[in-house]
């Protein structure tokens, strides 16, 4: 398998004959070890002295012998144990060998066929994506169409957001197989480095040339292979250097190879019996990292993959237009305060005029009343002067409809409110949330647009990831070209389409819609509420730090600086790694040969000390607190409107 990630496929197609005439081989002999030897009959070997003490063997004269159910070469089926009792026999195994024989026959016909028709294979191969990729060709049309969903653009939008979005499904797997410890700490710490820094990159992995990022996950998936590749290793090693070739008077020698082992294949306890019943729970965890990665693998080579990495790109190049909208909006809210004030102003002298005008019986007394509730803001009072002006006949007429009708608006709303059904719920929330995230929409709805006419004028230059491309976007001087917003009437006609758009939604699509929003713009509330029930879990020296960034950082900032975020993220990889070396309290070393025990290096205290060793943090609190700060970071990427 290793040697297929490492190749091309055309030269996989000349080799792949190989991989099936083994598959082959191994199916016939895990039948015939099914069947197992002739019942009685022992066979012949050559070891050590010491296995002739060992029970269920036969001593023959020349040598020693074992019985038919402990026969080495019958020790790859069924954890080579084969009774002469059929019931406790399993067929697991040969269903699955007939299962890999059936598709590596079907592949290698697959194989054939594309060698025969070469370039007019329709389907199955992404060849052609990545030569025109090589070729320095345009990605406007597939050059490969899928043959089951050509010309179908329900599955093309989910393709594109599958390719958007998978990546980060990906590299959470990555980070858990790591923080659960399926394999050694030694190979599972490299695993979650691996992850923190392609999470740290995030979508701009895929800014480089296709071939850069193609590898880059080549490297993650061959040393997830060479990692499971160790451990099987390490698993027969034991067996071979425990109960093989060392001998019983030198059984320290034994004990101190077996720690050693045991800590590098992880598996529990110190004594393995021979040919015994290994756990492969650890395994299942590590196939379906492998079954991603290579699912992630087969998505980087297509087409939609390779249109969604255009769009990305764009996105990197039209997100710093984000401050320049949020810059604009709070332009214009400033011009319109300014404005209503130079208005209230301009009122406050009118009404100064007209009441200097009047004669009225408090005199200048009533003139300071009229300023002070100016001050208030008070807009009744502030209307005094024009009603005193009207006719007081017609003013008290008024003043009693008036009242008369407010008394029956009141009456109404007294009656209808006590009946609030569960729509209108939903909508007062929808709206309330719609309100708090629509200058967020506005911004992402203005980008979404001018991303859309980028794309439509340089579709070349935004597929090929080359030195030079840069340099033909900046002579090109879009700016002017693709902006939408110029004046204040732009903002307000896009604003107006937004939210016309959002009514236009069903009632419960609008409150999702609306909440998912609000959540999005508020995931730095979502971090600091993580970390503080990190903290509140282990209540640890280890997580004291975060505490400290979120109360005294975090919250007394106005706005929360990037240099705050990167921070918090590499201490918790830090705390991620130093939380797994402390599940070890004792670290293996070789024994002297005066010695009979092994002493160990005891790490209880100083993981005592730290506060890990009674209460771990747990596995969902690490991914959640690391999902929350890469999404946040992801959104201030994208938006480019929470940095200061």
């Amino acid at each position: 398998m290793i040697i297929c990630l490492l190749l091309s496929r055309w030269r996989v197609r000349r080799v792949y004959l190989i991989f099936v005439c083994y598959h082959l081989l191994v199916l016939i002999y895990s039948f015939i070890a099914y069947i197992g030897p002739l019942p009685g009959k022992c066979y012949d070997i050559i070891l050590f002295e010491s296995f002739a003490n060992l029970s269920n063997i036969c001593v023959l004269s020349s040598g020693s012998s074992l019985l038919p159910d402990h026969a080495l070469y019958f020790a790859l089926i069924n954890n080579g144990q084969y009774t002469i009792s059929l019931q406790e026999k399993s067929s697991d195994a040969i269903y699955c060998y007939f299962l890999n024989v059936i598709f590596a026959i079907i592949q290698y016909q697959n194989f054939k066929t594309e060698n025969a028709v070469r370039d007019n294979a329709q389907g199955g191969s992404n060849d052609g994506i990545l030569l025109a990729l090589h070729r320095q060709e345009s990605l406007d049309q597939n050059p490969v169409p899928d043959f089951f969903s050509a010309n179908v653009k329900v599955l093309d939008e989910l393709k594109q957001v599958v390719c958007s979005y998978f990546h980060w499904i990906v590299l959470l797997i990555i980070l858990l197989n790591g923080i659960r410890l399926s394999s050694s700490i030694f190979l599972s710490v490299i695993l979650i480095i691996l992850a923190f820094i392609n999470l740290w990159s995030g979508a701009d992995l895929y800014l480089s040339h296709p071939t850069i990022f193609i590898q880059k996950w080549r490297l993650i998936t061959i040393y997830l292979l060479s990692s499971i590749f160790l451990r099987i290793v390490a698993l027969i090693s034991d067996v071979v250097l425990g109960y093989i070739l060392i001998r019983k008077n030198k059984e320290h020698y034994y004990m101190s190879v077996h720690v050693l082992l045991t800590y590098f294949a992880n598996f529990e306890g110190n004594d393995t019996k021979s040919y015994g019943a290994l756990k492969t729970d650890n395994f299942l965890f590590d196939l379906l990292t492998f079954t991603v990665l290579l699912l992630h693998l087969r998505l980087i080579s297509s087409w939609h993959f390779q249109r969604t990495v255009i769009d990305i790109r764009a996105d990197r190049i039209v997100c710093y237009r984000g401050v320049i909208l949020q810059t604009q909006l709070i332009y214009k809210a400033m011009t319109y305060n300014q404005q209503q004030e130079r208005r209230r102003l301009t009122k406050i002298k009118h009404i100064k005029e007209k009441i200097e005008k009047l004669s009225l019986p408090l005199g200048k007394w009533f003139i300071e009343c009229i300023f002070l509730s100016i001050r208030g803001w008070n807009e009744n009072l502030l209307q005094a002067a024009d009603i005193m002006s009207v006719d007081s006949e017609k003013t008290f007429r008024a003043n009693l409809m008036s009242t008369s009708d407010n008394a029956n608006r009141a009456q109404k709303t007294k009656e209808e409110s006590s009946f609030i059904t569960l729509s209108v719920l939903f909508s007062k929330c929808a709206l309330w949330f719609a309100r708090k995230t629509l200058d967020y929409r506005y911004i992402r709805h203005v980008i979404s647009k001018e991303k859309k006419l980028l794309l439509d004028k340089l579709p070349k230059e935004l597929s090929l990831a080359l030195p030079n491309s840069l340099a033909k976007l900046e002579k090109c001087n879009l700016g002017n070209e693709i902006c939408l917003v110029t004046t204040s009437q732009d903002i307000v006609k896009y604003m107006t389409e937004v939210h016309c758009y959002w009514l236009k939604l069903p009632l419960l699509w609008r409150l999702l819609n609306s909440i998912g929003t609000f959540v999005i713009i508020n995931t730095a509330f979502l971090c600091f509420l993580v970390i503080i029930i990190a903290h509140g879990q282990t209540a640890s020296l280890l997580t004291f730090p975060l505490a400290i960034l979120v109360f005294f950082w975090g919250a007394l900032s106005e706005r929360n600086h990037r240099l705050l975020w990167t921070i918090a993220i590499f201490y918790v990889q830090i705390m991620i790694v130093i939380s797994l070396c402390s599940k070890y309290t004792s670290l293996p070393r070789l024994c002297d040969r005066d010695l009979m025990n092994c002493d160990r290096w005891g790490m209880a205290m100083v993981v005592r000390f730290v506060g890990i060793a009674d209460e771990p943090i747990s596995v969902a609190i690490f991914c959640l607190l690391a999902l929350a700060l890469f999404t946040h970071r992801h959104n201030m990427r994208v938006t480019f409107t929470s940095y200061t």
